[in-house]
């Protein structure tokens, strides 16, 4: 529970459906995306990603992959 607590603790917790978030790695990295779920039984979750003017493509990423962004 120590190193759970160090390492920032769970992060199914740290998303909600909405949050607007930053891809970090992969190669969508710098895009701005939406948290839209995180996939069960797995270390990955699924965004929403609009670019180039289309609609909303969902995206599915490991959940390393992404961080929280400022609300605009």
């Amino acid at each position: 529970m120590d190193a759970l607590a160090v390492s920032g603790g769970l992060i199914e917790n740290e998303f909600s459906e909405g949050d607007p978030v930053r891809i970090v790695s992969g190669p969508f990295e710098g895009y701005e995306a939406i948290f839209d779920a995180r996939l069960p039984g797995t270390d990955r979750v699924q965004v929403l990603l609009a670019f180039l003017g289309t609609h909303p493509q969902r995206l599915k990423l490991d959940t390393d992959a992404i961080r929280k962004a400022k609300k605009k």
